[in-house]
């Protein structure tokens, strides 16, 4: 064998989500020193694609992950916690990794409810999700603002996300 090991595999798996039969792939491809990684799930009315590129024996923790796509249609998040909103949320997540504040993920995040049960239509917000670690333990979590245009009546994502500090 020749370094650096070649590596193709994946797992199919089929079931059922809210009454949909949901086929599922999670294919790892590439080599070890590059490994390309996609996930898909169909379930007819419901999708959900995900891919990158890992690098797991780069030298620094800043070179390990490449850009993260994601891609969401249908979704509904009371699926998943039955205390958020029922809707078919259409999604297109695209992150890249940011080491300059802590371990973080930067991107944009394009937002769709056709439901009318959301108060947004659309958005396209510029995002930052993660968690910083800060001296004594502290943490910080970011949040996106909101605001609503006086003249559109429609949500719009504003600004740059703020830093918000938890103390324990």
């Amino acid at each position: 064998m020749k370094k650096p090991f070649a590596l193709d595999t994946a797992i199919y798996t089929k079931g059922g989500f809210e009454g949909e039969t949901i086929h599922s792939t999670a294919r790892l491809s590439g080599s070890l020193k590059d490994v390309r990684a996609e996930l898909t799930i169909d379930g007819g009315n419901i999708r959900l694609s995900g891919k990158s590129v890992i690098h797991p024996f780069a030298e620094s923790l800043d070179k390990t992950l490449e850009e993260v796509l994601v891609k969401g249609f249908n979704i509904n998040p009371s699926a998943f916690v039955p205390s958020l909103p029922d809707a078919g949320l259409n999604f297109d997540l695209t992150a890249i990794p940011s080491f300059s504040d802590g371990i973080a993920l930067e991107g944009s995040l394009d937002l769709e409810t056709p439901k009318p049960t959301l108060p947004t239509a659309t958005a396209s917000p510029s995002v930052r999700f993660g968690r910083l670690c800060h001296p004594a333990g502290r943490h910080g979590a970011y949040r996106q603002y909101v605001r609503r245009p006086a003249r559109t009546g429609r949500h719009q994502a504003v600004g740059q996300n703020r830093h918000r500090k938890r103390h324990p």
